[in-house]
């Protein structure tokens, strides 16, 4: 029931709607892939500013073992009575980001850290009040400098390290959340990788089972044409030997029959004129479906450059992996770095000229997560550009399918005229034959015209020979032989 359904709608049907369900198929694809990289990028960013934020942390930390070890000079130099240190926390580095919306913006991202933000403000504030009273107990004089180095190890030195043990429990929080962005986004990938070539294969398979089950059911019609055209050629043969054999019979009498031959003087000439029309369009028959198979080659090339636009975006996949491991490697390092700038507090005792060594190396490493995310940026823009890229081709297959249907329609037009010729040249034939019949009455007197006729429906008979290879020869293109 299906396949006659499918016989009896028109060819420009068959291929528009094997045109929409590959389109349709591609789409799906591109939107998965679309989606993916999408979904890849919102993970990237964020992986970014959750790094930025344990480099801001990490930063800090660095910056009040400095502020501790500038306001511990005084213990080296006894007449030293002002400490050029920040003493408002508001306006340090860590006061003006723990006081400003980026605070806000990074607890909203890690909400984990948020009552550890809330803690560290008291032991931030008594931090700063503490260099202006060791400022006070110093202006009093040198004999209080003993004073002033007891209340800077108690005071200050407590309030240093609580500021510094609550940012050191922040940034675990911190890396815990990029990790699990890192393996979210490695999932969404594995996915987005999956779908795109589960719809891609079948997707191809199921177009390449229409396209087999429409030309077949092109070609069958064809086949049917081709196979009533040979026994045509066949009978007119035939009837053309026939007609040769009675010409030659009344070669010996009757000519008195001019007129009769004049009439199948004439039938034959147009009869002829019919042949070698069919013989042209037979011909024209066969340079479409030349380029026929021409259009549908093309197409079949820009099916396979589609897949290969899909292949890029799966290797620009692979290569996001990449940069993203770069960026987890630079994370490693930085707790390496963190872990130095530790030991380096607690040899530094006065001097402290190892922790800007270590903050240099930390700046260093946040740029190369910088360069890392937007080398993925870019990865993720030419993956866009391919899937426009593999658009572009699907609107290429589409127009060599058309040419293909605008082909096959010429193709039929030519083979409903060399019916009509067929059909005329039938009634032609009857023609000849109530010719022949009145040619009977008068053999005597028709031997010169008679003569004539048989040579004529030799060429005739030659004629439809050639009628005959010419339909063969459409049947090869079309891939079957003469008698279906």
């Amino acid at each position: 029931m299906e396949e006659s359904t499918m016989n009896k709608m028109k060819l420009d049907v068959k291929l528009i709607g094997s045109f929409l369900f590959v389109g349709v198929i591609i789409l799906i694809v591109g939107s998965i892939g679309w989606h993916g990289l999408r979904s890849q990028s919102e993970s990237f960013n964020q992986m970014n500013y959750l790094e930025h934020i344990n480099v801001q942390i990490l930063q800090r930390e660095i910056d009040h073992l400095n502020w501790a070890s500038k306001v511990g000079r005084f213990q080296s130099d006894e007449n030293l009575k002002e400490l050029s240190v920040e003493k408002d926390p508001h306006k340090c580095a860590f006061g003006k980001w723990y006081f400003s919306e980026d605070r806000l913006k990074a607890e909203n991202n890690v909400p984990e850290i948020k009552e550890l933000l809330l803690k560290i403000e008291g032991p931030h504030s008594s931090l700063h009040k503490s260099a202006i009273d060791l400022e006070e107990i110093l202006q009093k004089g040198k004999e209080f400098h003993q004073e002033a180095t007891q209340y800077y190890r108690t005071e200050t030195s407590r309030h240093l390290a609580d500021v510094q043990g609550l940012l050191k429990e922040i940034r675990p929080i911190v890396d815990e959340h990029v990790e699990l962005q890192l393996m979210a986004s490695q999932v969404q990938s594995r996915q987005t990788t999956m779908l795109s070539l589960i719809f891609m294969v079948a997707g191809t398979l199921l177009a390449v089972i229409m396209g087999i089950f429409i030309s077949r059911s092109i070609t069958k019609p064809i086949h049917r044409v081709v196979s009533g055209l040979t026994e045509g050629a066949e009978q007119l043969a035939s009837a053309s030997g026939q007609i040769s054999s009675s010409s030659q019979s009344l070669a010996e009498g009757a000519s008195e029959q001019a007129s009769s031959i004049q009439e199948t003087s004439a039938s034959l000439e147009e009869m002829s004129s019919m042949t070698k029309q069919n013989a042209d369009h037979s011909s024209q028959a066969d340079n479409l479906m030349k380029e026929a198979k021409q259009v549908v080659s093309t197409a079949n090339e820009s099916m396979g450059q589609l897949i290969n636009s899909m292949d890029d975006i799966s290797k620009s996949s692979e290569e996001i992996s990449k940069i993203i491991k770069t960026i987890d490697e630079i994370a490693f390092q930085t707790n390496l770095l963190a872990l130095n700038a530790a030991v380096e507090a607690a040899r530094a005792g006065e001097s402290g000229a190892g922790f800007a060594v270590v903050a240099d190396e930390v700046r260093n490493l946040a740029m190369r997560a910088s360069d890392a995310a937007k080398n993925t940026a870019n990865l993720i823009a030419g993956t866009v550009k391919k899937v426009k890229d593999g658009s572009q081709l699907v609107a290429l297959t589409n127009e060599a399918f058309s040419g293909v249907a605008r082909s096959t329609l010429r193709v039929g037009n030519l083979v409903e005229e060399i019916a009509a010729a067929s059909n005329e040249q039938s009634q032609g034939i009857v023609e000849i034959s109530n010719a022949v019949a009145e040619m009977d009455k008068v053999v005597q007197q028709n031997a010169a015209s008679a003569e004539e006729s048989a040579s004529a429906s030799e060429q005739m008979n030659a004629q439809a020979e050639q009628m005959k290879q010419y339909v063969e020869e459409l049947a090869m293109v079309i891939g079957t032989t003469g008698k279906g």
